[in-house]
């Protein structure tokens, strides 16, 4: 029988892929009828959450891997547009990246699992380039950041980043505290958060459905 902690989380996610898919909705109406794009939006709202670091980010690129539903497809890329307006270039080459993001699922222990299996690569990685100038950092957005940010953070300190479903607007500024050597995260819940005015870059690259 499913525990009651797994069902609220199975409650909670359900909840909060309506409020986005509703979202989504709200940002074609808004496109349609005001007249002002979404890019001037994003703009506006988003000014609070960038770094003066952001600049730094032009030279970096990032990766991400995509595990779980359809939703997590389209989280990849809302936190690809928020780091695209901040300057990062996204790479299909995890051997040239300088970020690598793992967008997760946990409502499955599998979908967990594989994704503690597949740290184990960007892992590697990093240690190779502990002695260079621009240092990887690894990222872990999505579900089970959100429920596991303790582990993520202190097993094996391979993760440097935390970033639950209503943290990405905070993920540039996450990003350049990490790259100033400090492991940080942002997982605070909240139903009112909204990506309607973040334009989602759709691209094909690496994704798991489990």
């Amino acid at each position: 029988m499913m525990s009651a902690r797994r069902l609220r989380l199975l409650v909670f996610s359900v909840q909060k892929c309506l409020s986005r898919l509703a979202d989504k909705c709200r940002a074609v109406v808004i496109k349609s009828s005001s007249g002002k794009s979404s890019t001037e939006t994003q703009q506006e709202h988003e000014e609070s959450y960038l770094p003066e670091e952001s600049g730094l980010a032009q030279l970096r690129k990032v990766y991400f891997e995509t595990y779980g539903c359809q939703m997590n497809v389209n989280d990849t890329e809302i936190a690809w547009s928020i780091l695209q307006k901040g300057g990062y270039v996204r790479t299909h080459e995890l051997s040239e990246a300088d970020v690598v993001l793992l967008v997760t699922c946990s409502i499955r222990e599998k979908a967990e699992q594989t994704i503690w299996n597949r740290l184990k690569h960007p892992a590697v990685l990093k240690k190779k380039c502990l002695k260079s100038s621009t240092p990887l950092k690894i990222g872990v957005l999505g579900c089970m950041a959100e429920r596991l940010k303790t582990e993520l953070l202190e097993k094996e300190r391979v993760v440097d980043v935390v970033a639950g479903p209503d943290a990405y607007r905070d993920l540039l500024r996450l990003l350049a505290l990490a790259h100033g050597g400090q492991r940080t995260s942002n997982v605070l819940l909240s139903l009112e958060e909204a990506y309607a005015d973040v334009m989602p870059i759709h691209h094909s690259g690496h994704s798991a459905f489990v």
